[in-house]
């Protein structure tokens, strides 16, 4: 019986494109990454090539391994110079569209969203 592939969300393969980016600048072999970060050589292959999701920790992990921020390997990193009013405007756009959404996945997706947003609030 062949394997099923899983269909996972875009940002897997943002993450697998930035992992591999990020581990070439670093100039480390996918088993030194795996070693630093406490992973499996096949796990991180795996993410490399979109094959797996990572989860919050590894994603932690990962990043810590290579000395870049999770944002970073998510691609988000807010560049330095931004103009955080628009920033902001985005912010309160968006949030009023998702509020008014009766799409059950769009909201429990939110719910990501408002951990991190109650994580900053806490700094």
């Amino acid at each position: 019986m062949a394997k099923r592939r899983i269909k996972h969300h875009p940002i897997v393969g943002i993450l697998a494109q930035r992992l591999r980016e990020e581990r070439g600048k670093a100039h480390i072999t996918q088993q030194g990454l795996a070693a630093q970060a406490k992973l499996s050589v096949s796990y991180v292959a795996r993410l490399e090539r979109a094959e797996a999701a990572a989860g919050v920790d590894v994603l932690a992990q990962l990043a810590e391994a290579l000395g870049v921020s999770p944002g970073e390997l998510l691609g988000t990193q807010i560049e330095p110079g931004l103009n955080l009013n628009a920033i902001k405007a985005r912010l309160k756009l968006k949030a009023a569209k998702l509020s008014e959404r009766e799409d059950a996945a769009a909201l429990q997706a939110a719910t990501l969203v408002l951990g991190l947003i109650d994580k900053a609030l806490e700094r």
